[in-house]
């Protein structure tokens, strides 16, 4: 009698995966490495770091204690990425500001060296 179906609903769709961040690059952690001058060095702006930082959290468990012999993953930045890091970086560096951080190098690697002592 004139009644129409209504039309079968679609089943409801998975959220869309985020896309996998590029990799710029990989860097294995050596000695007295940070992630200041690893941004610096990669990026040419160390205050990168809070982005190679948030693409590691799986591997690092303290921004400032880098394992030696990990391999880091150096994400590709847009530069709205960049302005969002930077930003980061600062906010990380305000809230670590008053924590004690240690040297940077343990005593017995002199000038950052893989030597332990005799």
């Amino acid at each position: 009698r004139g009644l129409k179906k209504a039309a079968p609903t679609p089943p409801p769709s998975s959220p869309p995966t985020p896309a996998k961040k590029k990799i710029l690059k990989l860097w294995t952690v050596k000695p007295c490495d940070t992630l200041w001058d690893i941004s610096a060095t990669v990026y040419k702006d160390p205050l990168l770091w809070s982005a190679i930082y948030e693409a590691n959290k799986d591997k690092l468990v303290d921004p400032w204690i880098l394992p030696v012999g990990e391999t880091l993953v150096i994400p590709e930045l847009t530069e709205k990425e960049k302005e969002k890091y930077i930003k980061l970086s600062r906010e990380l560096m305000s809230e670590m500001a008053d924590r004690p951080l240690g040297p940077k190098c343990p005593p017995y690697v002199a000038n950052c060296t893989e030597e332990t002592p005799q």
